[in-house]
């Protein structure tokens, strides 16, 4: 779930600025909470063909302070029934970096790791 709509105006995402601090390549960075409302999401949890649920989400957005450029986003899906079949909704933090492609620089996904 690389960001489930949530730079999209229709989700109604609630940003919080929270906190400034250092990139692991020592680049300052600010942090911000981010929560969507079921209602408003497009994130969809599927446990078969027959169980689909639409469900909201929290997590944290990590900027470059310089470049202004996301650099992770971490997203918990929130409100997941107890009988449905898919439990425990903490995805992988998305990290991106620029990634050369023809002599060229692009901000883009480069991998999503377990960080506790």
């Amino acid at each position: 779930m690389p960001s489930s709509g949530l730079f999209r105006l229709e989700s109604k995402a609630e940003f919080q600025w929270k906190e400034t601090g250092l990139l692991e390549d020592g680049e300052s960075s600010r942090s911000s909470t981010i929560t969507v409302a079921q209602e408003n999401s497009t994130f969809n949890l599927r446990g078969s063909s027959a169980d689909v649920i639409k469900v909201g989400y929290h997590g944290q957005v990590v900027i470059d302070s310089a470049t202004r450029t996301v650099r992770r986003i971490t997203q918990v899906v929130d409100g997941i029934p107890a009988k449905f079949p898919i439990q425990g909704g903490f995805n992988p933090p998305i990290d991106y970096d620029y990634v050369v492609i023809n002599n060229h620089d692009y901000m883009l996904p480069i991998g999503a790791a377990n960080h506790h």
